[in-house]
């Protein structure tokens, strides 16, 4: 019940405009608005970036990692050599396994056919693979992206094709012509003379969100994990208005139990009045003398208090009929 009536109390008392007069009440109200600002402002944000953050797919950056997904629509550019090498590759299993998910698919096209927009858009879906090379990759893409401006394509870490340049020739070419053209294509490549082209025509690519770089850490969905600082100084608020609310109970308490009693003299006075004719005078029981009277008044002025803060008057009375009036005594 006391607990109860304190709260209540303590709840009324946050009603009123005025802060609370004391360090500790003023502390708990700090830390009050920072639970009510602070952490609302904190969910919030939080909600935000809950509702904009999209995690992404699954990546697939090898073709390992692609023949785990056995249903994945499987694209290739028809006549070119990454279907010889997946039809003709009898040694190697993910190979295999790559052409049957293209043959499953009917996944073989031309160029404008493969690189389509309904194609790209199941791309975006996370539907379908586009296996090809890179530069026409990039090329087709930069030209569709305009199309798709909320878009996000990213290209496999895995080249597991390498190669400078993919040229279909006839089989009966001029072998000396063949050498001349590969010592010319490694001298472009080498030189920085290609990658300087491709930078100039697809260097717009990257601000569309499509690059060859190795992807980041992929972002995940934000956790209360990440608000967890805004926690950490609620609670150091919370320690420390607990605190100031103990140190002021245990000095109250340290203040009551140092407190002394005052000390109390008690007087006993015994006092008679003797007539002699007209003249009254005070006199203690058992004592004659002057100098013990005012010896003993002394003592009783120094254990009370002021006169004349606090008199105390003794009025002594006689049964003498001449005695009309009463003399007050102040100790």
């Amino acid at each position: 019940s006391n607990s109860g009536g304190y709260i209540s109390r303590r709840c009324s008392a946050s009603l009123r405009r005025e802060p609370p007069p004391n360090i500790p009440g003023r502390i708990v109200l700090a830390v009050w608005w920072l639970t009510v600002v602070v952490l609302m402002n904190a969910f919030t944000g939080h909600m935000e970036a809950t509702m904009l953050i999209r995690p992404e797919p699954q990546r697939i950056d090898s073709v390992k990692a692609l023949t785990t997904h056995p249903n994945m629509r499987t694209l290739v550019w028809k006549g070119s050599a990454f279907e010889a090498l997946f039809k003709n590759s009898k040694d190697v299993e993910e190979y295999q396994a790559v052409w049957k998910m293209v043959e499953r698919s009917n996944g073989t096209y031309e160029t404008n056919a493969l690189y389509s927009l309904n194609n790209l858009r199941s791309v975006l879906h996370g539907k379908t693979v586009i296996v090809g090379e890179i530069t026409t990759m990039r090329y087709h893409v930069s030209q569709a992206s305009r199309l798709f401006r909320n878009a996000s394509f990213y290209f496999a870490k895995e080249q597991f094709f390498p190669h400078k340049f993919a040229i279909a020739l006839r089989k009966g070419t001029n072998t000396s012509f063949l050498d001349f053209l590969n010592k010319r294509i490694n001298w472009v490549v080498e030189s920085g003379l290609f990658q300087a082209w491709i930078n100039k025509e697809y260097g717009r690519l990257d601000s569309r969100r499509s690059s060859v770089r190795p992807p980041t850490k992929p972002s995940l969905p934000s956790s209360i994990f990440e608000v967890q600082s805004v926690f950490y100084i609620y609670l150091m608020f919370t320690a420390i208005s607990v605190a100031a609310i103990l140190l002021e109970v245990v000095s109250v308490v340290n203040l009551k139990c140092n407190k002394k009693p005052g000390r109390v003299v008690k007087i006993n006075v015994v006092a008679d009045f003797i007539s002699q004719q007209n003249d009254k005078t005070a006199t203690f029981k058992g004592g004659n003398s002057r100098r013990h009277l005012d010896y003993r008044n002394k003592l009783a002025r120094r254990a009370l208090p002021h006169p004349e803060t606090s008199p105390i008057f003794r009025r002594f009375g006689s049964s003498n009929k001449h005695m009309e009036k009463y003399r007050p005594i102040i100790l």
